[in-house]
């Protein structure tokens, strides 16, 4: 599977081909260029099942700190400290995570395709996840969750949106500009 294909013109007239594979387990070179359920799909079907895993997310994302609230709202002699909380809310993510991944080894036949590239990068941003979520524990306990979540939900976005304006440069024009700037404010609403 090739992430980038370009053809350059480095100014001698010749163009040169820069790719990257982001598939390189030579464990599953066997497998061929694999295909998805999703490609599969016809684009209503795919268009249909993008908005119901994104309802399906919403919805586990919304219910996240429900559990632990309701034990601290509704349960005589609970902790109050939100940070006693972390470590079952983690626990349940982990033993989920760890359940699907079972399920779907046993349903490739024990050949689950791993890509060892993002490993790494996949710890590492678990971790910096656990962090801020950690933290969004504190800010709901500290600010309660009419003031946490806004600014919780749109912070990142307000960064990764500045990030695409200065450092990746995927923003330009003066249209564009304007309308990241309305959506910008109108998140401060």
């Amino acid at each position: 599977a090739r992430l980038l294909d370009v053809s350059v013109d480095d100014g001698t007239g010749a163009a040169s081909i820069y790719d990257a594979d982001i598939v390189s387990d030579a464990s599953n070179a066997d497998d061929g260029d694999e295909e998805m359920f999703v490609d599969r799909m016809t684009p209503a079907g795919k268009k249909t099942f993008g908005i119901t895993m994104s309802v399906v997310s919403g919805v586990f994302y919304g219910l996240n700190f429900d559990p632990p609230e309701y034990v601290m709202d509704h349960v005589a002699g609970s902790p109050q400290n939100s940070l006693d909380y972390v470590f079952s809310h983690f626990l349940g993510i982990f033993l989920t995570s760890f359940t699907l991944l079972l399920v779907y080894a046993v349903a490739k036949g024990n050949r689950p395709s791993v890509f060892p590239e993002i490993i790494v990068p996949g710890a590492a941003s678990g971790i910096m996840w656990a962090c801020a979520q950690s933290m969004w524990f504190v800010a709901n306990q500290d600010l309660e969750f009419v003031v946490a979540f806004p600014l919780i939900t749109t912070g990142p976005g307000i960064v990764g949106a500045l990030w695409g304006v200065f450092v990746f440069g995927e923003i330009t024009g003066k249209r564009n500009f304007a309308l990241l700037a309305v959506a910008i404010a109108l998140s401060f609403v």
